[in-house]
């Protein structure tokens, strides 16, 4: 009788511990029965088998465990069942439509026919027109038909178009499909509204919905994203290991959320941890990566996510990088954006610097970039933002300035922009202020020597003018004394 209690003692504390720490993790609605559970078991240990009371409190623990075990496997079959029979009623629908479609078709049919054999109808003459008016009328088409169409402008404002979010997990071999292992997987992982769905549309691939959102999951064989993975290697700068562990990339398997446009950025994300860790229960991960943000994660940081999962850490650890662009010529500014945000329904972040980019201005992207992924509505295209060393930044929103071409909230300061310079470089033809100085001495030294040459001649000829006239004075003139 001891050795019977001890066992099922430590069993069902076993049991009910792992459940009630199970149960607080994925936040099931059992919590309170394992509490239960677990404050039986101790009182059971501490009156003993040697009572009633402790053989009594055991035995209602495990009484306990038995029916909320069986409660939740009822619910999970029936949860399955319901989707199968969703699915077999819509298409018993969808039959039934299209007999109606074709049945209503076929008498519309029959009586247009009739009505034809009864009355048939004779064309109307030809109304009298003039000439004039049938050639104003052939003109006037015509120019329609050559009139050609409103081509849409080549540089139209930048709109948010959602798409898919899709992450890869990146695995050494080929993972053989299993839809219904992975179901499980995902359900124990605390998905527990997680639907299976009958989907043969493509190979290698199973649906899953949850709620409004639709998970698609393809196994990939051949390791068709090498370029791309081994590029975001080279810049996995938290993760020294990523470029040799990539080596070992062989295969992926890759998930696909649609979602509606309301749907928060967080499930989405949290979704994406929760169906790569069901796929690492049973597969040897290499790599998680995330193609819009060119990003990988190690395996061992999704576990720490999982573990413990944060808003923020889901964003800045895998679904969202930052990057920095250097000046391409002289006076083109710094390039500071993020990518990754675009996949969520958001639009990225960007900024521009004309100096070297410090911290500041990166822990306001990162904040702004945080701010952006809890609430939509936090930032917005002509809002001012205020960074922590008391500059403010104008949002605008444009095209992105770097590849991938997206749509971008645009932080910049007008006033930080190099202004023009007040005179211009001399051009190669156009003379300096010291060669026009020179230029203007020598002008003047040349006018001065030409305006001395003409009065010298002047002069001469005035005094040649005065010989000329002195004889015939002294001819007509009488002698006057002179002393010597």
């Amino acid at each position: 009788m001891v050795w019977t209690f001890i066992i099922l003692g430590l069993l069902t504390s076993a049991w009910s511990l792992y459940a009630l720490i199970a149960s607080f993790i994925t936040k099931q609605n059992h919590r309170a029965a394992h509490a239960t559970a677990v404050v039986l078991l101790a009182l059971a240990w501490t009156l003993g088998h040697e009572t009633g009371l402790g053989r009594l409190a055991l035995i209602a623990a495990i009484v306990i465990e038995c029916v909320v075990r069986f409660r939740t496997r009822r619910s999970d079959e029936t949860t399955t069942e319901t989707a199968g029979q969703a699915g077999t009623k819509h298409a018993h629908d969808e039959t039934e439509a299209s007999a109606a479609r074709e049945k209503a078709e076929t008498l519309l049919n029959d009586e247009s026919q009739a009505e034809s054999e009864i009355a048939p109808q004779e064309p109307e003459p030809p109304s009298e027109l003039s000439l004039d008016h049938v050639e104003e009328s052939l003109r006037t088409g015509d120019e329609a038909a050559e009139e050609p169409e409103a081509q849409p402008p080549s540089e139209q404002a930048p709109m948010l178009e959602p798409e898919p979010l899709t992450s890869c997990v990146l695995l050494p071999t080929a993972w053989t499909l299993a839809p219904s292992v992975f179901h499980a997987s995902l359900r124990r992982g605390g998905q527990r509204d997680a639907v299976l769905l009958d989907d043969e549309s493509e190979e290698n691939s199973l649906v899953v919905r949850v709620g409004d959102i639709r998970i698609d999951v393809t196994s990939v064989p051949e390791p068709r994203l090498r370029s791309q993975v081994n590029a975001a290697a080279r810049l996995a700068w938290e993760w020294p290991e990523a470029t040799q562990a990539v080596r070992t990339y062989a295969a992926h398997v890759v998930f696909k959320t649609i979602a509606p446009e309301n749907t928060c950025p967080r499930d989405l994300v949290h979704l994406h941890h929760r169906a790569q860790t069901a796929l690492a229960e049973f597969t040897s991960p290499v790599a998680i990566f995330w193609p819009a943000a060119g990003r990988l994660m190690s395996p061992s940081s999704l576990v720490d996510l999982v573990a413990r999962p944060d808003d923020a850490a889901a964003m800045s650890a895998s679904c969202v990088s930052f990057r920095v662009f250097e000046p391409q010529t002289d006076g083109e500014p710094y390039v500071l954006d993020s990518a990754g945000l675009h996949a969520l329904g958001l639009p990225d972040l960007q900024a521009f610097s004309y100096t070297e980019p410090d911290d500041t201005i990166s822990a306001m992207l990162y904040e702004q970039a945080e701010r952006l992924f809890l609430d939509r509505e936090a930032l917005a295209a002509g809002m001012e933002i205020a960074a922590a060393d008391g500059r403010v930044w104008q949002v605008d929103l444009q095209w992105s300035n770097r590849e991938p071409r997206r749509p971008v909230l645009s932080l910049s300061r007008p006033q930080d922009e190099p202004a023009p310079e007040s005179d211009a470089a001399p051009q190669a033809d156009e003379p300096t202020p010291f060669e026009e100085a020179v230029s203007t001495a020598e002008d003047a030294t040349v006018s001065n020597e030409a305006q001395d040459a003409h009065d010298g001649i002047a002069e001469e000829e005035s005094d040649s003018r005065e010989r000329e006239r002195s004889p015939q004075t002294d001819a007509d003139s009488p002698p006057s004394d002179t002393t010597s």
